[in-house]
């Protein structure tokens, strides 16, 4: 699960990375059966611009399943 923060710190599965790590992380699942989905989670403040980052990576490295996880207030 991918975290973004509204300071637009990015956490995969708790652990902080940095836009440059995406691709490797993404394309070490791409080979995974069935392909995992990518779960992301983002504070209130984050910016459209990180998620679009994020989004692009994955689709690039060819993973498909993308959703966000959202809480009720």
């Amino acid at each position: 699960m991918f975290g973004i923060r509204g300071n637009c710190d990015m956490f995969w599965n708790g652990e902080q990375i940095i836009s440059a790590q995406l691709s490797e992380r993404f394309a070490s699942k791409t080979a995974t059966q069935p392909q995992p989905a990518v779960h992301i989670r983002a504070g209130t403040h984050a910016y459209y611009e990180t998620h679009a980052k994020l989004m692009a990576a994955a689709a690039k490295t060819g993973l498909v399943r993308i959703g966000f996880v959202s809480e009720p207030d």
